[in-house]
């Protein structure tokens, strides 16, 4: 099996003061066993030697759900829940592009898990699969969960927002905190956090849409601080979001409900923007159907590191996708169009691959990874068997 890449590194800088990136053409030749998993689905490359080894979580369609998987593709545990269990008072929507479907997980470390009904709402399930709460906020695409346990993630709602849409209602973004009870401490809209901060022209200056799902939020991290002797924007207990419909990255002060930093121009249609412990942002965008990541300093705007795959043609990439830094500096990408995950070395060999062999059927019963995660060998696992 050959699998290809192309990985920029950073050289130095020009006489101008630019930086000089070469295109480094990387082919990996591993001769591997295929592991089956779901049906429909495989481990089709696994190089244990260099592969950052731990559990894989990752959304089930059918039932909806998420499975735990060991690095083999064998499955240590699984949750399912029905968004009429999980909101049996709740009338399902009357909508075409209904689906009963997980979008995004986040394990917990008792074994409870959140679910996102995607632009429904969050449940928190137990190791059973037993309901402990659901709440219906419109939740989306992302979820984190602090330390001290308090949940952040994307909610939505459809408001009449005229400076934005005279004429009809559109879907406002917010980002919701709530505590480990399911009820909510606090809720910040995105559309008057841009409005209310010296970045308001953000809105005029990118394409966003007038109507429908304007902002597109897709991703949420809370900020620890690490960065905010070099920006203070980025102090502790902010919150960096990425707005894919302004083809921007923000962050958002929580107490004073307002923008306090924000790019753009050296993406578009970015996923998953994630801050590294050294101090980068690393994220994704599908250039011509193609995924691409990058690693950039935040200060300097420097492209730090990127990877681009081509997969021989494009793909429906409303789906979106991921990417997440692991421990040993490999990558994890999922292209959740395609209904593949894979990791990549620093060089950009491809040194483990899960794959379905029905991609693209996102609203079907196939194991379509909208997003797919590492979890550390660290991560409690007692309850695991209980």
């Amino acid at each position: 099996m050959t699998m290809r890449g192309r990985v920029r590194t950073r050289v130095g800088p020009r006489a101008d003061g630019r930086s000089t990136w070469p295109a480094i053409a990387v082919t990996c030749v591993l001769v591997l066993s295929v592991h089956f998993t779901t049906a429909g689905a495989a481990i089709t490359v696994h190089d244990p030697g260099s592969a950052f080894a731990g559990y894989n979580l990752r959304v089930s369609h059918d039932p909806p759900g998420a499975v735990l998987m060991d690095m083999d593709g064998g499955t240590l545990h699984e949750w399912t829940c029905r968004f009429v269990d999980a909101f049996p008072t709740v009338a399902v929507p009357d909508e075409p592009d209904f689906s009963d479907r997980w979008t995004n997980v986040r394990l917990l470390p008792n074994g409870d898990i959140l679910g996102i009904f995607g632009g429904l709402g969050l449940a928190r399930l137990d190791r059973s699969s037993r309901v402990v709460w659901a709440h219906e906020g419109g939740e989306h695409d992302d979820v984190a969960v602090t330390e001290a346990g308090s949940i952040y993630v994307l909610g939505s709602e459809r408001n009449k927002v005229t400076w934005v849409n005279q004429k009809e209602p559109i879907v406002e973004d917010y980002v919701l905190v709530l505590d480990e009870d399911g009820d909510v401490m606090s809720r910040v809209s995105l559309l008057s956090a841009i409005r209310t901060s010296d970045f308001s022209n953000v809105t005029k200056s990118a394409s966003m849409d007038r109507s429908g799902h304007v902002l597109r939020a897709n991703s949420l991290h809370v900020l620890d601080g690490n960065l905010s002797g070099r920006i203070p924007s980025f102090g502790s207990g902010n919150v960096l979001v990425s707005l894919r419909g302004l083809d921007t990255i923000t962050v958002v002060d929580m107490e004073s409900e307002s923008l306090v930093w924000t790019q753009f121009g050296m993406w578009l249609n970015q996923l998953d923007a994630t801050p590294l412990p050294g101090g980068n942002i690393l994220l994704l965008e599908y250039v011509g159907g193609d995924p691409r990541v990058i690693e950039f300093d935040p200060v300097t705007m420097e492209v730090e590191w990127a990877y681009e795959r081509d997969s021989g043609g494009g793909v429906d990439d409303r789906w979106g996708g991921s990417c997440q830094r692991l421990p040993n500096g490999n990558t994890l990408i999922s292209e959740s169009g395609r209904g593949r995950a894979f990791e990549v070395t620093p060089q950009g060999e491809v040194v483990w691959e899960y794959a379905t062999s029905t991609a693209g059927d996102v609203c079907g019963s196939v194991a379509t990874p909208f997003e797919l995660t590492r979890i550390g060998p660290e991560f409690p696992m007692e309850w695991l068997g209980n």
